[in-house]
């Protein structure tokens, strides 16, 4: 049986808990991080099918992870959540 692995970044530890639990539980591997830096670090080291990104994380920001994770392996779909509600904020992200 095939395990599609997703990392998930975010600084909310909420966050991280919520989506390892519904992920876990529907069979995906789930590795998680809870800033860029060690996003990145992980997906230098696993092979990973998908990486949910959150937006606004100490050290750097949703976008530099993303950016950086293009740069190494374009392959892979990047999800870039905010929960900002205003549509600047959310363009750029």
């Amino acid at each position: 049986m095939l395990h599609h692995s997703v990392l998930c970044v975010d600084d909310e530890p909420n966050v991280l808990v919520l989506r390892r639990t519904l992920l876990a539980n529907a069979g995906y591997k789930v590795h998680v991080a809870e800033d860029g830096e060690t996003g990145l670090e992980i997906f230098r080291n696993e092979s990973v099918d998908l990486v949910v990104l959150g937006y606004k994380m100490p050290k750097m920001l949703g976008d530099e992870v993303a950016r950086e994770m293009r740069r190494l392996r374009q392959s892979v779909p990047l999800l870039l959540v905010t929960a900002f509600h205003d549509l600047p904020t959310a363009c750029m992200a």
